[in-house]
């Protein structure tokens, strides 16, 4: 994948919803809203390739959780599945020495080869070694307390910032699709 390159987004064909104005477009961010981590949020290329340049030997992943899941609404249609549907879902801590990146990966389970057997292996070396890797739009939320994907990325952190900053895409590599979400803790500097 060529880093920066991006697809069209998905045709939306429902009513709008509290998850579609909370995540928006890269674009669609005002410059004096863009907090000091959009550097990061921006870049469309490998973000575990990216922390492990800048923490160095220090990067690694923390794995919280993998296993089945079914999926919800939002996710079902930004992975063009049913609600209800089957997923193998992933969360992870990509590291330094502090938790940077709290991320959470869902893919249908006919897609479950690409969260199989990662462990501690970040699915990002995996999936961008092909080189048929493409990332949907990056949508971008300003995550406050109140929200799911907040606390989950918080979770035993011992912190309660007054928000978030995160980003969600789609990557389609093979046939198949992941559903990504990436949560930039406090601690991550540009």
């Amino acid at each position: 994948m060529t880093q920066g390159k991006q697809e069209m987004p998905m045709a939306r064909t429902r009513k709008s919803s509290d998850d579609d104005r909370l995540w928006r477009p890269l674009e669609a961010w005002p410059v004096k809203q863009r907090p000091a981590v959009w550097i990061w949020l921006q870049d469309a290329g490998s973000l575990s390739k990216k922390l492990r340049a800048t923490a160095g030997p220090a990067f690694h992943v923390q794995v919280v959780h993998e296993g089945r899941t079914v999926l919800d609404a939002e996710d079902a249609r930004l992975l063009q599945s049913a609600t209800g549907a089957p997923a193998l879902e992933r969360r992870v801590y990509l590291c330094a020495d502090t938790p940077w990146v709290y991320a959470r990966t869902l893919a249908l389970a006919e897609s479950g080869q690409w969260l199989d057997r990662l462990g501690a292996h970040p699915l990002g070396d995996r999936v961008f070694a092909n080189a048929d890797a493409k990332r949907s739009v990056i949508e971008v939320a300003k995550l406050e307390p109140q929200h799911n994907l907040y606390q989950k990325a918080l979770d035993g952190q011992g912190i309660t910032p007054p928000e978030l900053w995160a980003r969600r895409s789609v990557l389609r590599v093979d046939s198949q699709q992941l559903l990504i979400y990436e949560c930039f803790l406090p601690w991550m500097s540009p």
